[in-house]
């Protein structure tokens, strides 16, 4: 049973012109006065598509839409394309002038959403891989070349991968007066875009360029297009590459396996060498060996520049089998005998499963000496995704500020400098054992989902920075000892757990510290119980859009007072005492609850045991009170706090059905 694709693809005809503009010239002479009429001729080559055929052989069924070709003069659209579809079509170019030419046709992609690798395109019968030139041909006037037949498939076995893609190509002829000096690529000197990507569709097609130096003679701007890279597996670059200094700029590739400026270069018994090129403003997107400048390598990439880009390589599965998403690096994704250095990768975002680094992905040696030294990395993110394991073993994601993994002992990693370069971890785990491994590489910005989980654990690692999101019902009640800075627990929910004590589903133990934040998060303890406890002081923790239904308290603390606690847009329902109380000591220094609402709650809004300390605050503004009353009923102790020494803001509060006179004694008359 092939899976469906609806896909809608447009090819565009365009046209590019060079004129000679049509002007008289007198000439006049001082005896005969014998005039001299000069016409120029106009240099006019059109072209325009002919003879379109649909052939549909697929057997998907007749409940997708009808596949449509049509134009409207300038475009051929081909619609709602499906798995088995074929369109054939003819392109006339002809001299419409009555003065000889020269002319070269181009075929190019000009926009790619991941629709080109599931297309299978012939021009006159030859593959095309993203980008065609012709050479310069001379036309006579009134004269036509053979009309060019192009065809594109999309194969039956194609599936849901490209569903929903586009791509658009252009297919150009460019035309100028057939005395005009025009040189076509020398496979030396790439001087445009067009060299650049004629060089890499003809790497591509198999030329090899072996023994060869090729130089780039100025900077490129590809304007957004997509580029295919130099070199493929099985038809790598072999020839050595110097830019000179100059750059190839806003570019994006998309390239299933070998991705980069150049994809694959160099061979175990062919060792290449790329140099002195910058690449800027690009993304990088395929599922196996990328780089800023080169995927895979053997031999050496020294001098060159990968900045503000952005290399992404996800897993696909092929044939059950995941042995991809990795090898991703700033400069080179995979390096192999040879030397990386005087390179540098900065303001990068580097995204792959596992062997990802700054500079390398992975470096190896078999035999030769493989070295990366010397380079820089600045203001690099290294984002490991470790989103379900798709290997069969531990993936080890093998993520470092400069070599992802180093295969050999061997290779050599030295000098090399880096600045502000992070580590966040993007993962779903379903285990306390994967939880554990991920931690260990989680950096700021590490976002993990927990997913499963219902036995209770403790998380005893040093955090910092990182999100923990809980995709369903989570019965586990954890127990916090590590040390925590700026940690966020999104869609936590824990319903009726009977944990000893009031700590709560989630409790924060002596030694624990920093900064938590709940957000989305459901707390419905058992009778008697509190949403989140804490046995030590130095935390500050924030509830945002949180809900706490039934239980005794929200929040307790046992002993000395938390740094801070924050309630924003959160809900309580029914909670039968103290909406949280510290037991027998002082307030937080920061106590604040905002555009909150209070529904049946039969306990007072805070206790504490002491009086504000000095320079401490107290907020409770914009919140809404519905049949709530002070602790055991009394209306005096709604708030059981002194804060005479405290900072205070009470304000645009609602009462309905809920009793409150906060007394002098606390510190309150007149705010209410």
């Amino acid at each position: 049973m092939k899976m469906k694709a609806m896909l809608s693809s447009i090819l565009t005809i365009a046209l590019c012109l060079s004129l000679i503009a049509g002007s008289t010239f007198a000439l006049f002479t001082s005896t005969d006065k014998v005039n001299v009429a000069v016409n120029s001729g106009k240099v006019s080559v059109d072209a325009s598509y002919v003879d379109g055929s649909l052939t549909h052989t697929s057997t998907l069924g007749a409940t997708l839409p009808e596949t449509n070709v049509y134009t409207d003069g300038s475009t051929l659209t081909i619609e709602r394309m499906v798995p088995g579809d074929v369109v054939t079509f003819k392109i006339h170019v002809e001299n419409s002038s009555d003065v000889t030419a020269k002319y070269r046709t181009i075929l190019e992609c000009v926009e790619d959403t991941g629709l080109l690798q599931g297309l299978e395109i012939t021009v006159a019968g030859a593959d095309f891989v993203g980008f065609a030139c012709s050479n310069w041909t001379e036309l006579k006037g009134k004269e036509a070349i053979a009309d060019v037949t192009v065809t594109v498939t999309l194969p039956e076995e194609r599936g849901n991968e490209y569903q929903g893609k586009t791509a658009k190509f252009a297919y150009i002829v460019e035309a100028v007066q057939g005395n005009a000096k025009v040189a076509d690529f020398d496979g030396a000197n790439v001087r445009d875009i067009n060299d650049l990507r004629l060089l890499a569709s003809q790497v591509i097609m198999g030329n090899s360029y072996d023994g060869a130096t090729v130089v780039l003679t100025g900077d490129m701007d590809l304007q957004g297009k997509p580029m295919l890279p130099i070199g493929s597996k099985g038809h790598e670059f072999l020839g050595d590459f110097d830019g000179q200094g100059y750059t190839v700029k806003n570019f994006t590739i998309a390239k299933a396996d070998g991705a980069g400026l150049f994809g694959y270069a160099g061979k175990a018994s062919n060792y290449t060498t790329i140099a002195n090129v910058k690449v800027e403003n690009f993304t990088i997107t395929s599922n196996h060996y990328a780089g800023g400048i080169v995927g895979k390598m053997r031999g050496n990439v020294n001098n060159c520049s990968a900045t503000n880009g952005t290399i992404v390589v996800t897993p696909e599965g092929e044939n059950g089998n995941y042995d991809n998403g990795d090898k991703a690096g700033g400069i080179v994704g995979w390096i192999e005998n040879g030397k990386v250095e005087y390179n540098t990768a900065k303001d990068l975002t580097i995204s792959a499963y596992r062997d990802l680094g700054g500079i390398a992905g992975c470096a190896l040696m078999e035999g030769v000496a493989t070295s990366v030294s010397n380079n820089t990395v600045e203001n690099v993110t290294l984002l490991y995704d470790a989103s379900g394991k798709m290997y069969d073993s531990d993936p080890h994601e093998n993520a470092g500020k400069v070599v992802g993994r180093v295969v050999h002992s061997s290779v050599v990693v030295e000098n090399n400098t880096v600045s502000n370069c992070t580590l966040p971890v993007v993962a779903t785990v379903t285990s306390v054992n994967d939880l554990n491994t991920v931690l260990q590489s989680a950096g700021k910005g590490s976002v993990i989902t927990v997913s499963g989980i219902t036995n209770d654990f403790t998380l005893s690692a040093s955090v910092e920075g990182v999100t923990f999101v809980f995709t369903e019902d989570t019965t586990a009640v954890i127990s916090v000892t590590g040390q925590l800075k700026d940690v966020t627990f999104r869609g936590y929910k824990n319903v009726g757990y009977t944990t000893a004590g009031y700590q709560g589903g989630v409790q924060f133990a002596a030694g624990s510290s920093g900064n938590v934040t709940f957000v989305d998060c459901y707390f419905a303890p058992a009778s008697g119980k509190s949403g989140v406890g804490s046995n030590t002081s130095d935390v500050a923790i924030a509830f945002k859009n949180c809900a706490f239904v039934g239980g005794r308290y929200s929040f307790y603390k046992s002993g000395a007072p938390i740094q801070a606690l924050t309630y924003e847009n959160c809900t309580f329902e029914g909670i039968s005492s103290w909406i949280a109380q510290t037991h027998g000591g002082t307030e937080p220094t920061v106590l604040s609850v905002v555009n909150c609402t209070f529904t049946n709650c039969m306990g007072g809004l805070f206790k504490c045991g002491s009086a504000y300390a000095a320079g401490s605050s107290f907020t409770f503004t914009g919140n809404t009170l519905i049949n709530t009353v002070g602790h055991d009923g009394k209306e005096s102790k709604f708030f059981e706090l002194n804060l005479t020494n405290a900072a205070k803001l009470v304000e645009n509060n609602t009462l309905n059905g809920a009793a409150w006179a906060p007394g002098a004694a606390q510190g309150l008359a007149g705010l209410q």
